[in-house]
């Protein structure tokens, strides 16, 4: 709801000023999931939980759900020039706005602020002039689950926006060559000799070894980046990943009593969108040999 709605309603009572906060941000929830039921199975949203750096950036960024197509179907290669400083600059004073309303509330606990959402990869350049003293990881997944699932989430984008039948095969062709972009622009990144680019402290992280030892590899990241990892840290993420599973289970439950049209939205494959591993080998091969095999650029953190 923060990054949504950041200005405090009622400014001298946190409380019933987040309740506020929270309710209308639950409305425009409930709007999309109304208008696209498919993205309650495809990405969580809630309204006071912790979401991606988009919600926001969209403002700036053509990366919201109503404008994300837009960089999908255009001729040429999206640049991030334009938009790019500007956007992360907005952000920037968003998050000093949360940060001192925070102080204002009574919280004067000091926290790091993690910032996920999968277009940084494209635009890391311009993240490092806003954000000089950022940690950066990026995290590598088998692009074979990556490709259904971004194919069908962007097909859910377009069922809002688009005013003609969506033909998959074409919507799998553009979200590949997407990719293929996004992914050059991470790498130039993290390959590049610049200093301002070098000033950053680079890991990689693979999902699987996320998905399996989440608490081992966040421990591996604080160890990298110097951090201390507290017992405190620690029960937090276990009471975390104990609540997500909870969360988890619960959702399978309820997709079950919907039946066979629920357990759809659940399932999708690369051959819906006309792909398969070869193709995805032939435009993104390069990456997966150097970021998914044992290759000695992921830091495995040892």
């Amino acid at each position: 709801y923060e990054l949504l709605d950041p200005i405090p309603r009622i400014r001298d009572d946190y409380v019933a000023d987040k309740k506020k906060r929270v309710d209308f941000c639950q409305k425009s929830i409930d709007l999309l999931l109304e208008m696209i039921p498919e993205m309650a199975y495809l990405h969580t949203i809630k309204a006071d939980g912790a979401e991606e750096c988009l919600v926001s950036m969209s403002q700036d960024f053509p990366i919201g759900i109503e404008t994300f197509y837009t960089l999908m179907t255009r001729d040429e290669p999206y640049s991030w020039d334009d938009a790019g400083a500007p956007a992360y600059e907005h952000y920037q004073q968003v998050l000093q706005i949360l940060e001192y309303s925070k102080e204002r509330s009574g919280d004067k606990s000091k926290r790091r602020w993690i910032l996920k959402s999968p277009p940084h990869i494209g635009a890391l350049s311009f993240m490092s002039k806003v954000f000089p003293d950022a940690r950066i990881v990026w995290t590598h997944r088998d692009l074979t689950e990556v490709m259904a699932s971004f194919a069908t989430l962007m097909r859910c984008y377009y069922s809002l926006c688009a005013s003609h039948v969506i033909h998959q095969d074409e919507l799998g062709r553009l979200c590949l060559n997407y990719a293929q972009r996004i992914m050059k622009l991470g790498d130039d990144f993290f390959s590049s000799k610049d200093p301002n680019h070098t000033k950053h402290a680079r890991s990689h992280v693979r999902y699987d070894d996320l998905i399996d030892d989440p608490i081992g590899t966040v421990k591996r990241l604080y160890k990298q980046f110097g951090y201390d990892f507290t017992d405190e840290y620690k029960s937090a993420l276990e009471n975390f990943l104990e609540e997500d599973k909870r969360e988890r289970e619960n959702l399978k439950k309820e997709q079950k009593k919907g039946g066979a049209t629920k357990k759809k939205m659940f399932d999708y494959s690369l051959e819906e969108y006309d792909l398969n591993e070869e193709k995805i080998e032939e435009c993104l091969g390069w990456y997966i040999k150097k970021y998914l095999s044992r290759h000695p650029d992921v830091t495995d953190g040892k």
